[in-house]
């Protein structure tokens, strides 16, 4: 089964109105707008919580995030992302200077124009992979809504900056997976490194490339272009951090690894079931009633206290349990193996990194996660699957905008 721009026997029915440029760009300029209306509204929920209470939404640094949304400055942990505040206070800053917004009201606009880009991104990459305007239609508003989006997009927080990088990553590999020349593999080691910047494990996003080179080249071909982008993303990462802190940047990620980081991790079940559960269940579909402070297996219960949420999961996870038996019987194409890789990654770098709190960085499984889900729907042939999948999408962001608005 191999990925192509016309694997998808759906495709045909809207050739003639995809070959209208002007389509996607109105969609990307509608979904853009729509979102960020969506979700500056729904900072007025969580505002009053995170700018007086640091880490309270699932130990999220909003507080933190939303100093260095104000000035330049890598104090504290943002010694870590330090290309977030170098482009997000500047866009606070302008908004200032040009509509007059004090800072609270500037950093909402940012966090929402942010957000509202994720979006559109995804809509982008996904009509781009399977060119079905009704499923790319509905998957992008259901990316919207999905719970670890919801919450981590309507707060100040790296990830949302993090998930653009993530987008621009698959839309250039995929963009370049028929081809992979040494220039190209030069191209996304430096996404890729930049992407560390924000946030260091984008930098993962490499195994990626890896595994389609593998799949793709001859093995000396497949090594020459993953060590040079490699080679490129660590050139952009290391220069960028021994430039910004010198020496010091090699103490604190000793420190920060001596904190959070240990091999032990792999060895607690709960752990596992942890990461898996927060990226692939809770990431999608809130199990709480209201926002809490921290979340856990514990909560898993929260789906049967409702008919709405047990109706929900229970259509989610039988999409899931087909998902996996679709792909097993009839294997895997590009998209679906790069973007298992970035998720198989990211889920064993947060195995080693911090397993307790894994619904924190869970929003960064889900751009990916979606392809895979996507890619499987593609192939169903049933007339009625985008309104069955609006109508889920409905459900869905009914059940986790009741736990955001409390």
């Amino acid at each position: 089964m191999q990925f192509s721009d016309h694997f998808n026997p759906m495709a045909a029915k809207g050739i003639g109105f995809l070959h209208r440029h002007w389509y996607p760009l109105t969609i990307f300029v509608v979904f853009f707008f729509c979102f960020f209306v969506l979700y500056f509204y729904s900072q007025r929920q969580t505002s009053w919580l995170i700018y007086w209470f640091d880490d309270w939404i699932f130990y999220a640094d909003s507080s933190g995030s939303y100093d260095h949304m104000k000035e330049i400055s890598f104090e504290g942990n943002m010694w870590r992302h330090p290309l977030y505040p170098l482009i997000v206070s500047p866009l606070v800053s302008g908004s200032k200077a040009v509509f007059g917004f004090g800072n609270r009201q500037a950093a909402k606009v940012v966090v929402a124009l942010l957000a509202a880009l994720n979006v559109a991104l995804f809509f982008t990459l996904f009509h781009y992979c399977f060119k079905e305007k009704i499923s790319a239609l509905v998957f992008t508003s259901l990316y919207g809504v999905l719970f670890s989006n919801l919450v981590f997009f309507s707060i100040p927080e790296t990830y949302s900056l993090a998930n653009v990088g993530i987008l621009v990553f698959f839309l250039l590999v995929i963009r370049f997976r028929a081809d992979i020349t040494k220039k190209r593999a030069i191209i996304l080691g430096l996404a890729a490194g930049v992407g560390a910047l924000v946030n260091p494990p984008l930098g993962l996003l490499l195994f990626s490339l890896y595994v389609l080179c593998l799949r793709r080249l001859a093995w000396h071909q497949s090594l020459q272009r993953c060590l040079w982008a490699t080679l490129m993303a660590l050139l952009v990462y290391l220069g960028a951090n021994f430039f910004l802190f010198g020496l010091d940047f090699i103490e604190k990620s000793q420190k920060l690894a001596n904190k959070w980081a240990t091999i032990a991790n792999f060895f607690e079940p709960t752990n596992w079931l942890n990461v898996g559960v927060s990226f692939f269940v809770y990431a999608v579909i809130s199990p709480l009633d209201e926002l809490e402070r921290s979340i856990g297996i514990k909560d898993f219960s929260g789906y049967f206290q409702s008919p709405a949420s047990t109706l929900v999961i229970a259509t989610f996870i039988l999409y899931l349990v087909f998902t996996i038996i679709r792909l097993a019987r009839r294997g895997v194409d590009d998209l679906v193996l790069m973007a298992a890789a970035w998720l198989g990654v990211l889920s064993i770098f947060h195995l080693y990194f911090n397993p307790q709190e894994a619904l924190l960085y869970s929003c960064q499984a889900l751009g990916p996660f979606m392809l895979i889900l996507g890619r499987v729907f593609a192939d169903i042939s049933w007339k009625w699957k985008s309104l069955v999948l609006g109508i889920f999408s409905i459900g869905l962001g009914y059940v986790n905008f009741k736990c955001l608005m409390g």
